[in-house]
């Protein structure tokens, strides 16, 4: 007796399961916060380091900040992470996954600006030479040693 009632209610409980993927799935707050830190990154190597280091660190950011990409575009998790969190996490995945690649593009720019402004000054200043690194010695303003003693 004992059996069959374990097994009927066992049997009448059947049912999907419906789990919460909300605690196993970035949130929008943290793909926001990480999409601003791989913004930074970004913009900040590709200014400052080689150009072949910030393109690495720039694509890492890039592939850190499209989790929330991931999510929803997975087959079982992303159905059910759109029902739970909304539409909202939908804009914030793509939002956030948007944020390296204006980074990618304001510090390749900044970078485009400093080199310009960097060799517009080396073309343009008088007493360059051409592909000389110091003022040329210009003929009339040579130093003039002042006689010692008079």
């Amino acid at each position: 007796m004992r059996f069959l009632t374990c097994a009927i209610i066992t049997v009448s409980s059947i049912s999907l399961a419906h789990a919460e993927v909300s605690d196993k799935i970035p949130s929008i707050p943290g793909m926001w916060i990480w999409g601003g830190i791989c913004l930074a990154a970004s913009v900040v190597s590709l200014r400052y380091l080689r150009a072949w280091l910030g393109g690495v660190i720039a694509l890492a950011a890039l592939y850190i900040s499209s989790t929330g990409l991931w999510v929803i575009n997975h087959a079982t998790i992303g159905p059910a992470a759109i029902k739970e969190q909304g539409p909202g996490y939908i804009i914030s995945a793509i939002g956030s996954a948007f944020l390296p690649c204006l980074g990618i593009a304001v510090g390749l720019f900044w970078r485009w600006i400093a080199e310009t402004r960097a060799s517009g000054k080396r073309r343009n200043h008088p007493g360059l030479a051409q592909g000389a690194r110091e003022p040329a010695e210009r003929p009339g303003l040579r130093s003039q040693r002042l006689p010692v003693g008079r």
